[in-house]
């Protein structure tokens, strides 16, 4: 540990009144070095610790840590967007792995009975209890601050307000009060506005010494409080814009979400929600993108690629690889149209420069190889870029989505046994299937049945081992059956043929002659497979 946590400060034990930052380099570094520089403007660079400065090369990275701490007032945990899913080259969270630098930080300060601020950046909301690892759980109950990019500067001054009087240099203000963020109603923040202008006002004429000093003074008040009134109205008015485009978004009302958006964005007042919005709106857009008879896919993605131009420049990290990646992705598009002298793989790399584990980036590049004409190697290619997207811990559901629609597309006997191997990953993984490929995996096994077809029963049989096959099978499939009566004699051919390969060979063989009884008027691939397995499994009991 970076402290013996026995070891907790008693209360109102000495400290010399230092800041100490906490934060996650791939997800924050940015924001905590501009922290870290106004804090230090403010009260001097020898009262606030930021880890890349503050260590000397070759100096003992823990011990220094841990002798920041024990001189530490206050921590500042600041939270991004990565902060809480971070993940190891395993998978796993970071935060989940008790040796973690991030987690022992914040544990040591909070058995220590230090002040905890978390700091939210990125336009983030503070994780729940629920979400932290059970030594972190009390962080969710500390005051959390925002810090927003369009007003960094004023946000970490309120902050440095709040924090003085624990560094014992001002008196306390409080964290929980911000003018240009209060949710109080209009109306009862004019009337109070002007109640405490006429208090002051009836001061100021008490003591002017004239009227018109006085008059003046009323005057300014008066033209404070109609501004400040103007600017709440004016962020109330963004706020319930952004309600309005979230709704459109879930209805799929793309274009008149981003309509709304604009609408938002040239309101003068934090519009930092509603461009984040607007960006993943356009990359979704984009992702998800509908032409209509006639239109090509670059006509369609005027709208959305606008926001994905103006954005990707400006942004940072796993931010910046998304927008790259989706940029990409309407490069691939156009290339769909026609446009072959674009290369979609080269904007593919450049989000990966950004954020190597780029979820979106990593499984379009997947879907690339899968696109063409492709060999094992391609596939081999791919299924290592599918498996670097779900490494990152992020958008799983859209990394299978276009797997399996990669897979399907290709068409390939080894895509055909992969798409299997996929099912039963997102089954030990609970992750669902999406909509309609139940129906795409089923005809897998449907034309396997044709013993002359290039894959086989027996090709299907050996793909994972019997007991996962099964679980597998059932899994994908049960509820397909349950609606579709039709299918239900293929179903149980298969989990009796699976129960064969798990040594149910009895009990197997019952099942498929039941089977037969019911197919004795019928012809059809169904009639012919259960009869050679029958022979088959007869046969291998004797």
């Amino acid at each position: 540990m970076l402290l013996d946590p026995q070891q907790r400060k008693p209360a109102g034990a000495h400290t010399d009144g230092s800041i100490f930052i906490s934060y996650r380099r791939e997800d924050a570094s940015g924001e905590s070095g501009r922290l870290a520089e106004h804090l230090e403007r403010r009260f001097g660079k020898d009262r606030v610790f930021i880890d890349i400065d503050k260590i000397a090369p070759g100096a003992d990275f823990v011990g220094e840590l841990g002798q920041a701490l024990t001189r530490t007032a206050v921590v500042i945990v600041v939270i991004g967007r990565q902060w809480l899913t971070a993940s190891k080259a395993d998978g796993t969270r970071r935060l989940d792995d008790p040796a973690d630098f991030v987690r022992r930080e914040i544990e040591t300060a909070l058995q220590r009975d230090t002040r905890v601020i978390p700091v939210l950046v990125q336009n983030v909301s503070m994780p729940a209890a629920t979400e932290l690892p059970t030594a972190l759980a009390p962080l969710a109950s500390r005051q959390a601050m925002s810090i927003q990019h369009e007003e960094f500067s004023d946000d970490v001054q309120r902050l440095a307000d709040a924090i003085a009087p624990m560094l014992g240099t001002e008196p306390q203000r409080s964290l929980t009060t911000s003018p240009v963020r209060s949710r109080v109603g209009l109306a009862v923040a004019i009337a109070g506005l002007a109640l405490l202008t006429l208090a002051f006002f009836g001061v100021r004429w008490q003591r002017a010494s004239t009227a018109a000093e006085a008059a003046a003074a009323a005057t300014r008040i008066a033209a404070d409080s109609a501004q400040r009134a103007q600017q709440r109205a004016q962020q109330q008015a963004i706020d319930d814009l952004v309600k309005v485009a979230t709704d459109q978004r879930d209805r799929l009302q793309f274009a008149d979400a981003m309509t709304t958006l604009d609408r938002a964005i040239t309101i003068p007042a934090d519009a930092a929600r509603a461009k984040a919005l607007q960006e993943d709106l356009a990359m979704q857009w984009i992702r998800d993108l509908r032409v209509s008879d006639g239109q090509t896919f670059g006509q369609a993605m005027v709208r959305p690629l606008a926001v994905l131009d103006r954005a990707a420049p400006f942004a940072r990290g796993a931010r910046q690889g998304d927008l790259l990646a989706h940029l990409g992705w309407a490069m691939y598009l156009r290339w769909r149209d026609g446009d072959r002298a674009l290369k979609p793989v080269d904007a593919y790399n450049r989000a990966l420069a950004a954020d190597s584990l780029n979820p979106f980036a990593n499984a379009f590049l997947g879907h690339w190889w899968l696109s063409h004409d492709s060999g094992a190697e391609d596939l081999a290619r791919a299924r290592q870029y599918f498996t670097t997207a779900l490494r990152s811990g992020r958008e799983a559901e859209h990394v299978r989505r276009f797997q399996l629609a990669a897979l399907n597309n290709d068409q390939s006997p080894a895509s055909r046994l992969e798409i299997i191997r996929v099912m039963n990953d997102m089954r030990l993984s609970n992750q669902a299937l999406p909509p309609n490929s139940a129906n795409s995996a089923w005809s897998i096994y449907y034309f396997a049945l044709n013993g002359q077809a290039s894959q086989t029963v027996q090709d299907l049989m050996e793909v994972l081992p019997p007991a996962q096959h099964l679980e597998t099978y059932r899994w994908a499939f049960s509820d397909l059956v349950a609606r579709d009566e039709s299918k239900r004699q293929q179903f149980r051919f298969y989990t009796a043929r699976l129960n064969a390969e798990l040594n149910q060979r009895t009990s197997a063989v019952d099942s498929l002659r039941v089977l037969r009884k019911e197919l004795a008027n019928r012809g059809g691939m169904l009639h012919d497979a259960v009869d050679a397995a029958i022979t088959s499994l007869s046969a291998r009991s004797r």
